[in-house]
């Protein structure tokens, strides 16, 4: 079994028991060049599972930071700043900065838009 296989199986068996019981059902698995990622799905919610070389989220160094850029979650319409001074996310948790790791994560890369304040 290769290790997508494997970790498509422990998804299924072992998440997949937890996250039917909320009403969520396996979704698919992508197999990347640097790891795996399932996910799971619940009408238009998903949940993402991953193991990235010790990493859960998508690769987000690229995305545009400043102190005049925030983010904006098309979902609730939240707006994020790029270089906060403490952890923040937007209140459906679609957009989540946390300071203490350096990271940004995004659940859902559709619903996100970095924009640029006009002075």
């Amino acid at each position: 079994m290769t290790p997508a296989q494997d970790f498509k199986a422990l998804c299924i068996s072992v998440l997949g028991d937890v996250l039917g019981n909320l009403g969520y059902s396996f979704h698919a698995v992508h197999v990347r060049p640097r790891g795996v990622v399932a996910n799971f799905r619940k009408g238009d919610d998903m949940i993402f599972v991953g193991r990235e070389e010790n990493a859960l989220h998508a690769d987000t160094s690229e995305t545009p930071k400043g102190k005049d850029i925030f983010y904006r979650c098309t979902e609730c319409g939240g707006m994020v700043p790029s270089v906060p001074k403490e952890n923040v996310g937007c209140r459906c948790g679609n957009i989540f900065i946390d300071i203490d790791y350096f990271r940004l994560a995004v659940r859902d890369y559709a619903k996100f838009e970095a924009v640029k304040k006009l002075r």
